[in-house]
C-alpha cells in the first residue's frame, strides 16, 4: 500500500476489554500509512477524555467500530461514541463510507449497524477489504463534519442559555 495516505485519520471505537486486539489493529493501520486514533494512546493525562474523543471524531475521515462479543454485550462510553458516529453519518450524502463496522472476531452485528457491510478482520482478506473501503471514498468530510459540529455546538449553547434563564 502507498504511504501517501498517511493523512487519512481513523477513529477507533472499541471496548476497553479488547485493548490487546485493538492495539494490534492500530499497529497494522499505522504500518499501512494511516493515522489511527485510540483513546488509550492519544488522550494525554489530564485531558478531558470526552472532549478529546469528540475532537478526534470531528477530525477523522473514518470511524471504525471494532466489533467483538465484549463490545456488543457490555455497556460503556463506546456506546456513546457509536451513537455520535451514526449521528454524524446522517449529515453525509447517502451511501458515503464513514462508519465502518469491523469484526475483530466472529460475533453478531449490532442492530444499529446491520445495514452496513462489515469488514471481517478474522478472514484471510479482511484487512485488505477494509483498506479498499478506506481508499474508495473521496468526499469533503471536513466540511460535512464541521457543519454537524457547528449545529451541535449551537444546540448546546441554546440549551445552556435556557438553563441559565431557569436559574435567574
Amino acid at each position: 500500500m502507498e504511504k501517501n495516505n498517511n493523512r487519512k485519520k481513523i477513529f477507533l471505537c472499541y471496548s476497553d476489554n479488547d485493548l490487546d486486539s485493538v492495539q494490534s489493529f492500530y499497529a497494522k493501520l499505522k504500518a499501512a500509512g494511516y493515522s489511527p486514533w485510540m483513546n488509550d494512546y492519544d488522550i494525554l493525562p489530564g485531558q478531558e477524555w470526552e472532549l478529546a474523543i469528540h475532537e478526534a471524531m470531528n477530525k477523522c475521515q473514518f470511524i471504525i467500530v471494532c466489533l467483538t462479543d465484549n463490545f456488543i454485550k457490555k455497556r460503556g462510553h463506546y456506546n456513546k461514541e457509536l451513537k455520535l458516529s451514526l449521528d454524524i453519518l446522517n449529515e453525509f450524502p447517502q451511501n458515503t463510507i464513514f462508519v465502518i463496522p469491523t469484526k475483530l472476531e466472529e460475533c453478531e452485528t449490532p442492530e444499529n449497524l446491520s445495514k452496513f457491510q462489515v469488514a471481517n478482520l478474522y478472514e484471510n482478506n479482511g484487512f485488505n477489504n477494509l483498506l479498499k473501503s478506506i481508499e474508495s471514498d473521496n468526499i469533503n468530510r471536513k466540511e460535512i463534519r464541521d457543519h454537524y459540529f457547528n449545529q451541535v455546538n449551537e444546540n448546546e449553547r441554546d440549551n445552556h442559555n435556557n438553563k441559565s434563564d431557569f436559574f435567574i
